[in-house]
């Protein structure tokens, strides 16, 4: 029981209470604990799992207890739910009961009467509840044709009749009717009392036909409109509370609207994942806004002085080294034209005249000339060979790698800079991450060079005509070839694992007129990655920890299963707890995207101006003015509204939602798409006509 008077002592419900004087999080830990004792104690015995809370992030941390227990809930047949008697016909209970569901779990309500089972029992397995036994009680006679009691509190009898009105009551198709018993005199002690079956109210699948059309009937276009921020989100997120009018002369709250009031009973908001194999359409906007990032840092825009366009530029390619001979592709010379889709005939992948073994006995050798999509590429070719543990603590120390290396470039620049009697210069870069198939990052680097303004250090000057871009060239290429670092000690490895750079090291000069590479393709090139993971490595899994480790990791599985198992262990050592934490990056813990200070706008900029555009923006022929509220600036709003917002869950409520929002902001998109076709086609006409005049 966490009830606030339970805990601090008060009175409820006409009882009074001392009060525990524990916290939430004991009551819980007591729980999971007694769970376990009772489990052990009788193992036959069908003993439920009950979740214990007050607040909906409670009820979720009871959940993470019992899975940090090593108890899958979703694997067992009941989960009770507790401290909801007393406010069990609340919106509250409502949304955290259809939360817990949405978890996958079969839930049994305790104490949940009519009230509660109209507002959730389809989202209940089974449910429970004394309310008759009280009526009965208050009624202090019996039904007719009982006998050998004064009331029927105890009558089963009398609790089947209830059912059956309550039951009846429920709008719910799932509901179980159940015949009532014939009628019975009081048992004779030489008559063996039978237990009748307690039916299970059952959840109704989620099928597509149970949708927002559906259940709204004549107000879907109200709910279209309340889902259109994420109506292309995968899964969105889920948000339960009130939204506050507040006026900002006096601070005062003029008006509060519950979510309640809302359709679906929540706001939904884009999870806003990168990842395109996550989420699509949140994925898309985050290339779009990293490609406006990375080319506003070359070209200018978005806040950006045009001058950058003059500053000398390179887009160099860092990789790791070799832990390991694996499978590849390689192509001497390239006649395709798009190498993401590339035909040519690649080179045999590990050709040898002495066919050589390793200590394993494996071949060290592979005459196929892999095809791109192959799954031997990125493959060990003797797996116990491949040093997998260096591998993972190369990838978690590559940020610091990179670090030591950009200091490197910046002062090898402002030595020559010295020696030939220039002001002092800085370098700006755009950085992206990518993974190899074998698992190892590679870093995508656009890096700008800069002058320095003493009296503005923010301000955005040219470098001068001194140093070039061939200087920025040979600069990446020292700092590749001479930085390197070592890690603290481990009890695997004594001496620290050396980070360096491998071999391959590619640097191009950016030009505007295309003749190395464009401004645009390196833009594009790093978008365009900044939206992946390890997908290309075949694993794909949230954080792990200690209940589900053991599905990823394995010291003689798959080639990443070795490398998530290489960072599991290694992080147990103080000095290495990164490694566990981000396993499941295998060992890589940085950011995908990530630029200087100085290089150009942020993301928070583009979203404030996207969320600025859309409040401004003129409704076009198919959305009335009255649709939209305009607000050209939040700074001269005499009200600003205020959000107390909980989690209630990701994904939509059900299949059939998701497909109506994803196909609406599906079909916005090819609108816009259309567009903004349209528009190019019209501006390349207008460019030709005045070429040929």
């Amino acid at each position: 029981m966490c009830e606030p008077a339970v805990i601090h002592g008060g009175t409820l419900g006409g009882q009074h209470f001392t009060g525990t004087g524990l916290t939430v999080a004991e009551h819980q830990q007591r729980t999971v604990d007694n769970y376990l004792h009772l489990r052990d104690l009788a193992p036959d015995l069908p003993i439920i799992p009950v979740l214990q809370g007050w607040t909906l992030a409670d009820y979720f941390a009871c959940v993470q207890l019992y899975t940090d227990a090593g108890i899958n809930l979703a694997d067992l047949p009941r989960v009770g739910v507790g401290s909801v008697c007393r406010r069990q016909s609340t919106g509250e209970i409502a949304q955290i009961i259809q939360s817990l569901a949405d978890l996958g779990l079969r839930l049994h309500g305790f104490g949940v009467k009519t009230r509660g089972l109209e507002r959730y029992g389809h989202f209940l397995a089974s449910a429970d509840s004394m309310a008759w036994s009280y009526e009965a009680r208050r009624l202090q006679q019996p039904l007719p044709g009982c006998t050998g009691h004064k009331n029927c509190a105890n009558c089963p009898r009398y609790a089947y009749q209830w059912h059956h009105r309550v039951t009846s009551k429920l709008t719910a198709p799932t509901q179980l009717p159940i015949p009532a018993p014939p009628i019975r005199t009081h048992p004779q002690p030489s008559q063996p009392r039978r237990r009748q079956p307690i039916p299970a109210i059952r959840r109704p699948a989620l099928f597509a036909t149970d949708n927002a059309l559906t259940r709204a009937g004549d107000g879907y276009f109200d709910w279209l409109d309340h889902v259109w921020p994420a109506a292309g989100c995968s899964h969105p997120i889920r948000l339960f509370g009130t939204l506050d009018t507040v006026d900002t002369r006096t601070g005062e709250i003029t008006a509060t609207t519950p979510t309640t009031d809302m359709p679906d009973g929540v706001i939904y908001k884009a999870c806003g994942n990168r990842r395109v194999t996550v989420c699509p359409s949140c994925a898309d906007t985050y290339r779009r806004d990293a490609f406006q990032l990375i080319r506003s840092g070359l070209t200018g825009g978005k806040t950006v002085p045009t001058t950058v366009a003059r500053h000398p530029a390179v887009f160099a390619t860092f990789t790791a080294p070799s832990f390991g001979p694996v499978h590849t592709r390689h192509v001497r010379c390239h006649t395709c034209t798009d190498k993401t889709r590339c035909s040519c005939r690649p080179e045999p992948c590990h050709a040898r005249r002495d066919l050589p073994t390793c200590p394993h006995g494996r071949p060290l050798v592979c005459f196929a000339r892999h095809q791109p999509g192959d799954a031997q590429l990125g493959q060990p070719l003797c797996p116990d060979c491949y040093d997998h543990d260096h591998h993972a603590v190369w990838n978690n120390h590559a940020g610091e790698l990179w670090r030591r290396t950009k200091q490197a470039i910046t002062r090898y620049l402002s030595r020559l800079a010295r020696v030939r009697h220039l002001p002092p210069v800085r370098v700006s870069h755009g950085k992206v991450a990518e993974f190899q198939a074998r698992g190892a990052v590679h870093f995508h680097a656009l890096l700008r060079l800069d002058g320095v303004d003493p009296d503005d250090p923010d301000a955005f000057v040219p470098p001068p005509d001194g140093i070039t871009a061939a200087d920025l060239d040979d600069a990446v290429r020292y700092a590749a070839a001479h930085i390197t670092c070592t890690t603290d000690p481990h009890p695997a490895r004594p001496g620290g694992w050396p980070i360096a750079w491998g071999d391959q090291v590619d640097v191009r000069i950016i030009s505007l007129s295309g003749e190395s590479v464009s401004d645009a393709m390196v833009a594009g090139y790093l978008a365009k990655y900044a939206t992946k993971g390890t997908e290309v490595t075949g694993h794909t899994s949230r954080r792990l920890h200690a209940a589900n480790i053991a599905l990823y990791a394995k010291p003689d599985g798959t080639h990443t299963e070795r490398l998530v198992h290489a960072a599991w262990t290694l992080g147990e050592h103080p000095g290495f707890e990164s490694l566990r934490r981000w396993a499941h990056m295998l060992g890589f813990g940085g950011h995908f995207l990530t630029k200087a200070r100085r290089y150009s706008v942020t993301f928070g900029a583009l979203r404030a101006a996207r969320v600025l555009y859309r409040r401004t923006q003129t409704p076009g022929p198919e959305q009335p003015p009255e649709r939209f509220e305009r607000q050209a600036d939040l700074d001269t709003e005499t009200t600003v509204i205020l959000g107390r917002l909980s989690y209630v869950g990701s994904g939509w409520k059900t299949t059939g939602d998701a497909l109506l929002a994803n196909t609406a902001a599906d079909q916005a998109r090819r609108r816009h798409q259309a567009g903004r076709e349209e528009l190019a086609h019209e501006l390349h006409l207008s460019n030709t006509s005045q070429q040929a005049a």
